[in-house]
């Protein structure tokens, strides 16, 4: 195997050979890295790759320790040095490979990992953010904002095609409840485009407390609702079609200080009773839909039973993701498609896979509803949250006074502040286990210290200036013999354990996994540059450590990116 391949890939190579061999298998090379794991051994310093029993069990069930001893057969050359035994603390059996420690160190630094290497591309349709217009932006809101962005980012990131879309919420009774605020509070459509978000939120409130006050208004409300179903010429809908262009062009900027774009931006309206109906025809004419209370309703396989028509004929909202799905199949031809939308959502999206199995649509399995748990205690100091506008000017507000607090504050600016505060909410989010519920708190997000998006932002910082003011051309070849120290070894450890942790994250579709890598490389970065001057050395020793720290920052901002964030130069 030549020499310019990676370690790895060569290792896994030969690994998955030897197995495919012995049990007539056909182990791909890109399974058994995710088994092979960086260590250092704290005797001797030196790099190599471990491969645990227990992993080797989980791919090989019914084999042995003979039959994982096996490897130790494997031929070494120049790149596998040796193969030797170890045991966990709690007594299992390790496989240690002893690389060429020169070629691993120069693979580290000098190359990029392959971590698309095998992956069979697919192409992905994302659903997330998805806000309802006039409604509050929600926290559920942010975490699918945050979450599904992360999210197609990896997936880019490995080699899938990726389609983000947001669906914005623009139909149902609601429009009725907004129309009647608009009413009452009689705005023209030049207040509306002054502040948009506001004005279609005080007429919600207002349309809103009417209904709740007044049977006669809520029937009002179904009514406007029914008849924009029943005629899209109606006049009602052009004001429709300049409120979902305001709101558009609102949600367009708050989600670019989020570093969110989308592809597509759809519309629940899109799929109205008329979007509807030739499902409807296919429906009734299979005798899927029985009679109750006036409502067309679907009996599931389970038993359960979901309306899809009310009794005025109107659509409901699991009426209209039917209608989304089959239209994004035809559209898209998607492979998976994944709603990122907080766990109790969980039986409408279990529904929504119901009636497209119901419907004998063979891609209904690839529906995938990825289910994420509740943020609790967030608040501005304009009290409750209402919109994500307000979260994030004021994290970018505390954040301009922890600014102007710190010693360490060298290029102060409101854009800088903003990027920090939204850095330290996205991180402070993607740090938690996606399924749990966690409690905000303000001074913890935003801490200078400690682990935040803040200590990612100062590093890369830290590093940036470095490259900047040292002095120091970058060299484009390695020689591991400058690089011996203790600090030097575990941070060229820590580079090459980001593809592990990217592989962890794409399969458990967690970023908690890639937000602790970077603390990780952080650290030892820290530690790093406390012992290892660029500055003041022999030239030959500083083009070294300036590769080691380029290098660590090239790692840093390719993480961040995956997070969402817009990693700074200076601070």
């Amino acid at each position: 195997m030549a020499k310019s391949l990676k370690c790895k890939i060569h290792l896994n190579l030969k690994v998955a050979g030897i197995f495919n061999s012995k049990f007539s298998k056909d182990i791909l090379p890109t399974t058994i890295s995710k088994l092979l794991l960086y260590r250092i051994d704290q005797n001797n310093g030196r790099m190599h790759l471990v491969f645990p029993f227990k992993s080797f069990k989980k791919l090989f069930p019914e084999s042995s320790k003979e039959d994982f001893y096996s490897l130790l057969k494997l031929n070494c050359d120049d790149i596998v040095n040796s193969v030797e035994t170890s045991l966990t603390s709690e007594n299992d059996p390790n496989l240690v490979f002893n690389l060429d420690q020169k070629l691993l160190i120069q693979d580290v630094l000098l190359n990029n990992c392959s971590l698309n290497e095998g992956v069979k591309s697919e192409n992905i349709v994302m659903d997330y953010s998805s806000p309802n217009v006039a409604k509050p932006f929600h926290m559920g809101h942010l975490r699918s904002t945050i979450i599904g962005n992360f999210l197609a980012n990896l997936y880019d990131h490995v080699g899938h095609k990726v389609t983000r879309l947001t669906y914005l919420g623009d139909w149902g009774t609601q429009f009725g409840v907004l129309q009647l605020g608009f009413q009452m509070l009689n705005l023209s459509d030049a207040e509306l485009k002054r502040d948009p978000i506001q004005q279609l939120y005080n007429a919600y409130i207002v349309g809103n407390r009417l209904v709740e006050e007044e049977e006669e208004a809520a029937d009002e409300a179904r009514n406007i609702f029914s008849r924009l179903e029943s005629n899209d010429e109606s006049p009602v809908m052009e004001r429709w079609k300049m409120i979902r262009k305001v709101t558009v062009d609102e949600l367009e900027k708050t989600y670019a200080r989020l570093g969110v774009k989308f592809d597509e931006y759809h519309w629940e309206s899109m799929y109205n009773a008329k979007a509807f109906a030739p499902i409807l025809q296919v429906m009734e004419s299979n005798n899927l839909l029985e009679e109750e209370d006036g409502k067309k309703v679907m009996v599931l396989e389970e038993g359960r039973r979901v309306p899809l028509l009310k009794s005025d004929g109107s659509t409901l909202y699991l009426t209209r993701d039917v209608t989304a799905a089959l239209d994004r199949w035809v559209r898209f031809r998607f492979d998976r498609m994944v709603y990122v939308v907080d766990n109790s959502q969980h039986q409408h999206f279990t529904a929504l896979q119901g009636v497209l199995r119901s419907l004998e649509y063979d891609w209904a399995h690839t529906v995938q509803h990825v289910k994420f748990g509740r943020i609790q205690g967030m608040s501005t100091r304009k009290g409750k949250v209402v919109f994500l506008k307000d979260i994030l000017d004021e994290a970018k507000h505390k954040m301009i006074e922890k600014q102007h607090q710190s010693p360490t504050t060298r290029n102060f600016s409101e854009e800088i502040s903003d990027v920090l505060g939204v850095s330290a909410i996205i991180v402070n989010d993607l740090k938690q286990r996606r399924m749990r519920d966690y409690s905000f708190d303000w001074n913890s997000a935003l801490q200078m210290e400690g682990d935040s998006g803040v200590k990612l932002q100062y590093t890369h910082c830290r590093l940036s200036s470095l490259e900047q003011s040292c002095g120091v051309t970058l060299p484009d070849t390695c020689d591991p013999s400058l690089l011996t120290e203790p600090e030097a070894l575990a941070l060229v450890l820590e580079i090459a354990r980001m593809e592990e942790a990217v592989e962890r994250a794409y399969e458990k579709m967690e970023a908690y996994e890639i937000v602790n890598y970077l603390f990780r490389l952080c650290n030892k970065t820290s530690q790093a540059l406390k012992t290892l001057n660029v500055k003041h050395q022999s030239a030959v020793v500083a083009e070294q450590r300036l590769l080691l720290f380029h290098r660590a920052r090239i790692v840093l901002h390719s993480g961040m990116r995956l997070l969402g964030l817009r990693p700074l130069t200076e601070m």
